[in-house]
């Protein structure tokens, strides 16, 4: 079962990091052991899960693209709610995990997927927090083009925690952890001249 569940992945298999096999394969052993109604709430709380992520995303995208330290500062509220929101699922989802003997998929997989959900929730905040606590008013190009792949990213895992539940999406499922390993590379190469945009706009405004 778990060989035929991932036959539509090996043409992509060999270009996948060996923690997302290790993941893959896990799940492929896992899913027809679960029962429909495990299956439900696990997907029902991981699809809010990523949900929130998405609309924290699109908000710190306009946070990113704002001129306004004003309305910078009135998004950082909503998105500070938004990740209040996100620590409530992440702790549901522990309660389930802890009150489900069997789980749809490894059960530190779905531990760690919902820490790093919470994890990106925290860092989202952190970083509009600085753009607030800098002053800054100006938008750089470097900046919002990282949102912009950061938004992305999210939309692609929104999109993979929904497909998982069904197996016929195996191909689909291949493309997009693809596409999510070409969107971290494009991000990775933004890190630095964001992080060098930032300091340079804030030592312009004095506010660094």
């Amino acid at each position: 079962d778990r060989d035929r569940v991932l036959a539509p992945l090996a043409p992509d298999w060999d270009k996948l990091p060996g923690y997302q096999q290790k993941r893959l394969m896990s799940a492929a052993r896992q899913y027809p052991k679960m029962q429909p109604i495990q299956q439900e709430r696990f997907q029902e709380l991981l699809g809010r899960d990523t949900q929130n992520l998405v609309l924290s995303a699109r908000l710190f995208l306009a946070i990113a693209q704002s001129t306004s330290l004003a309305d910078r500062r009135v998004k950082l509220v909503e998105l500070k709610t938004l990740e209040y929101e996100g620590d409530q699922i992440t702790r549901q989802i522990f309660e389930a995990l802890n009150s489900t003997f069997i789980t749809p998929f490894d059960r530190e997989d779905l531990r760690s997927l919902a820490i790093d959900i919470d994890d990106i929730l925290d860092y989202l905040e952190g970083i509009a927090q600085f753009l607030v606590l800098f002053e800054l008013e100006e938008a750089p190009e470097a900046l919002t083009r990282f949102s912009e792949i950061l938004l992305e990213l999210v939309l692609q895992v929104d999109q993979l925690t929904r497909m998982i539940w069904d197996m016929k999406n195996e191909r689909e499922i291949a493309s997009g952890i693809v596409r999510v390993s070409e969107l971290e590379n494009q991000a990775d190469a933004l890190y630095l001249p964001v992080l060098a945009a930032i300091t340079i706009f804030g030592l312009v405004s004095g506010s660094v």
